[in-house]
């Protein structure tokens, strides 16, 4: 790839849109290594540990592989606490103020809050 041809602009629009892609990515995989941890599928499968599944099959760094199991559960735990509150009702069957929709605004991850800071930053400087 000649990125000499391309213009900041472009590059930038580039980056922007891979990384999108690769949170997309990243947020599937830690739901498969959720699955492969709940099935003990890794033990099934010969390894000691889903640490060393990860290292040996597939490929992952060791420190890529101890951090990944636990942002897998984290994503777990987090996307269970949203839906618990999402499905939160009152009696008349109105979604309860701050759960639903509010709810998963207020809590969003830090990177979620970094990545609207950035967009916030980008419309001021194209004003």
């Amino acid at each position: 790839m000649d990125f000499k041809k391309i213009s900041n602009e472009e590059l930038n629009l580039r980056l922007e849109k891979l990384a999108r892609s690769e949170r997309k990515l990243t947020h599937v995989i830690l739901l498969h290594i959720n699955e492969v941890d709940s099935r003990d599928l890794h033990l099934k499968m010969g390894y000691e540990s889903l640490f060393s599944y990860l290292v040996k099959a597939l490929h992952y760094s060791e420190s890529a592989a101890y951090l990944a199991p636990s942002r897998a559960r984290l994503l777990k735990t987090n996307s269970q606490s949203l839906a618990t509150h999402a499905d939160a009702e009152v009696p008349s069957g109105r979604k309860q103020k701050g759960h639903g929709g509010d709810f998963a605004e207020s809590h969003r991850s830090p990177c979620q809050h970094g990545e609207q800071k950035h967009l916030r930053e980008r419309k001021d400087l194209s004003h």
